[in-house]
């Protein structure tokens, strides 16, 4: 694990960007919809997931999520 070869993991940068879903609220499907949410904010959770443990072992962290979505 890159923790372990580095001697421990103190910060996480997460950047999702995705295009879409475009148009009015009346015209999104909600299939889109949850594509663009699941890509997000599970994407988010799942890098969350991969280092919280390193990272209390070493004493805390700091965490940032960036997300930016084109309209």
């Amino acid at each position: 694990m890159i923790a372990q070869k580095l001697g421990g993991l103190n910060a996480l940068v997460s950047s999702v960007n995705i295009a879409g879903p475009t148009g009015a609220v009346d015209e999104i499907s909600p299939e889109d919809w949850r594509r663009c949410l699941d890509f997000g904010l599970t994407g988010q959770f799942q890098c969350s997931r991969q280092v919280v443990v390193p990272m209390l072992r070493a004493g805390g962290c700091a965490r940032v999520y960036c997300a930016r979505v084109a309209l």
